[in-house]
């Protein structure tokens, strides 16, 4: 049905397949629909100069409603922006969200130091994503082995 709805605009292009085997690109904009603990390097690495993607950076906790919703994550919706620098990226929060998880796109730990996160600061001027080595610093919001996301 996206094929169809999308046929009166002949310059998109819709692609249906398993976002851990994103290939081809460059992408002019890139939107995952599930949400994720951390982006995946070769997604940012499909980007074109000045795309956009837009992912859902949630973490799941324990469900007060039990098993019927354990695969919701809670978080921000990510802007992030291409830039002409290799590993900074422009990014920004655009809106809170609630999405089922993307399967294989969930790091336990990286889970649990993103809930902290969103705790301490639920909706973070972020301002950067990063993949340039550095120690964390009080300008990183959520830092890991992926990535960082700095104020």
């Amino acid at each position: 049905r996206s094929i169809e709805n999308l046929r009166p605009w002949p310059w998109v292009t819709m692609m249906e397949g398993d976002g851990l085997a994103l290939s081809g690109g460059p992408f002019d904009a890139i939107l995952l629909n599930a949400g994720v603990t951390h982006v995946q390097p070769h997604w940012l690495e499909t980007i074109a100069p000045g795309g956009r993607m837009l992912v859902p950076l949630t973490a799941v906790a324990a469900s007060p409603l039990g098993p019927a919703m354990p695969n919701i994550g809670k978080g921000l919706l990510m802007l992030i922006v291409r830039t002409d620098d290799p590993v900074v990226f422009d990014a920004r929060p655009v809106t809170f969200v609630a999405i089922y998880s993307g399967q294989g796109l969930r790091d336990g730990a990286i889970n649990a130091k993103l809930g902290e996160s969103m705790k301490k600061m639920p909706f973070a001027p972020v301002k950067r994503f990063r993949l340039d080595p550095h120690e964390p610093a009080p300008t990183c919001w959520m830092h890991d082995a992926t990535g960082c996301w700095s104020l």
